[in-house]
């Protein structure tokens, strides 16, 4: 199936039952379907057609991301530094306002992911 199908349905719930954005894009990224790049493009693609808040799509996507990075990378804090750098990556391919969306995801991944190490 396409990534942005697949992605598109899920957002729209009516892909697989249960499935979130965070369990497709970890799965996508899992089998190896998908790179962050490509999940980043695809929801920031779908959120322009659908009017859904771009922001909140490509952080969902950036924990299914970590999630999908956490058993290869060893530890959590280690995946989402993985996880951001890939994002980071990816906006040079996209607009400035996209490039801006995926910035702001980035810095509220890192703050949502952070507070269990907080003690």
């Amino acid at each position: 199936m396409d990534v942005k199908k697949r992605l598109k349905e899920t957002i729209e719930g009516t892909g697989k039952t249960g499935e979130t954005l965070v369990t497709a894009s970890k799965d996508l990224l899992k089998t190896g379907a998908a790179s962050v790049g490509d999940l980043i493009k695809a929801v920031l693609e779908i959120a322009k057609e659908t009017g859904v808040d771009a922001e909140k799509l490509v952080r969902d996507v950036l924990v299914g991301a970590v999630e999908a990075t956490k058993d290869t990378a060893g530890s959590t804090a280690k995946a989402v530094g993985d996880v951001t750098t890939k994002a980071e990556e990816a906006i040079g391919g996209i607009t400035e306002e996209g490039g801006e969306v995926v910035r702001k995801a980035v810095g509220k991944v890192k703050d949502i992911l952070k507070e269990p190490f907080k003690k």
